[in-house]
């Protein structure tokens, strides 16, 4: 599965009780239901995390089918919808990013940092620019260094072919190798794939599960057509509670 979009917020002078990161969790999960409504497709999976005392977030969106966002029956589309994409991803962390040290139980906290994170959208977008800067100035640059640059683009198309489904790999590959088939696009060692998955903890269908994250003492998962309230479930790993989601306010 595919992360579309993150959103990263650090804050420090804070110490919520587990009641109040709780309360901050789920405002969180429901701005970023608001903010990625009407942006991206109801099946779009929304992964919030909270890690309590020097508070931070990570707010992330995942799609099982990334290249169904938009148009990709020629080169031409598929640009202009992996640009559509990166766009809204980052009006989404934006507008979270915005909101979230305006939440009443962060009064006081100072903002330590905060990052958008545009995820395999943003890697395929460099990609297509890389590549395409490339071929314009080939004829400029030596050899050694045009090849050090294909290697490089051929190692950021490796990375984004193991973040998205199998099925859009062919896609990809496709688009790529029809827009510039000087360019020799080799197909991915399955060695390769199976090494670099075997880094990903399962998680969510992949989403926000690499090795080394940091664990969280909140984390809320649901479908933007479900909403914050659609079965998901609260947990605590500090306290190992599991917590049903809140009634829906009348």
């Amino acid at each position: 599965m595919a992360e579309i979009a993150q959103a990263y917020f650090h804050l420090k002078g804070i110490h919520l009780s587990e009641p109040s990161l709780r309360e901050v969790g789920d405002r969180v999960s429901y701005m970023a239901a608001e903010f990625a409504s009407g942006k991206f497709p109801p099946e779009t999976l929304v992964d919030v995390r909270l890690s309590e005392g020097s508070l931070k977030g990570w707010i992330g969106l995942g799609a099982a089918a990334l290249m169904a966002y938009g148009t990709i029956a020629d080169y031409k589309g598929f640009k202009e919808s992996i640009s559509e994409i990166v766009s809204d991803g980052r009006y989404f962390s934006s507008a979270l990013l915005d909101a979230v040290p305006k939440i009443p139980e962060l009064g006081g906290a100072r903002v330590y940092r905060m990052e958008r994170r545009t995820r395999t959208p943003g890697r395929i977008k460099r990609l297509i620019e890389r590549r395409e800067r490339l071929e314009s100035n080939r004829r400029e640059l030596p050899t050694h260094v045009a090849r050090q640059e294909d290697i490089e683009i051929e190692h950021l198309l490796q990375q984004i072919l193991v973040e998205i489904d199998p099925s859009e790999r062919r896609v990809l590959r496709k688009l790529l190798g029809e827009e510039n088939p000087s360019i020799p696009i080799q197909e991915s060692s399955r060695v390769a794939i199976r090494s670099q998955r075997s880094t990903q903890v399962p998680m969510f269908g992949g989403l926000m599960g690499a090795v080394g994250d940091p664990p969280a003492d909140y984390i809320r998962r649901f479908l933007l057509s479900d909403g914050p309230t659609g079965g998901a479930l609260v947990r605590s790993q500090k306290h190992g509670l599991l917590i049903p989601p809140p009634e829906p306010q009348p």
